[in-house]
C-alpha cells in the first residue's frame, strides 16, 4: 500500500491527527528504527510547549515514529 505524503511533510497537526487514525504509532524513535535500517519520510514538526516532536512514517511497516527534544536537553 502506497501512501502520498506531501514532500515537505503533513500541513498541519490535523493532518497528522488525521494520517495517525489509520496508521499504528510506535513507542520507538525514529532515531531507533533509522538504526534499525528503516527508511523513514518526514511528516510533521510539531512544536509543544516544553519541547518539539518529529513525527516520521515508514512504508516497510506502515508504522509512524517520532523524536522528541525537550527544552530543559
Amino acid at each position: 500500500m502506497s501512501v502520498s505524503i506531501p514532500e515537505k511533510g503533513l500541513p498541519n497537526r490535523e493532518a497528522l491527527w488525521e494520517f495517525l487514525k489509520n496508521h499504528n504509532y510506535r513507542a520507538e524513535s525514529a532515531y531507533e528504527a533509522e538504526k534499525a535500517g528503516k527508511k523513514l519520510v518526514f511528516l510533521f514538526y510539531d512544536q509543544e510547549s516544553y519541547g518539539d516532536r518529529t513525527y516520521y512514517y515508514c512504508e516497510e511497516d506502515n508504522e509512524v515514529y517520532s523524536n522528541y527534544f525537550s527544552i530543559g536537553d
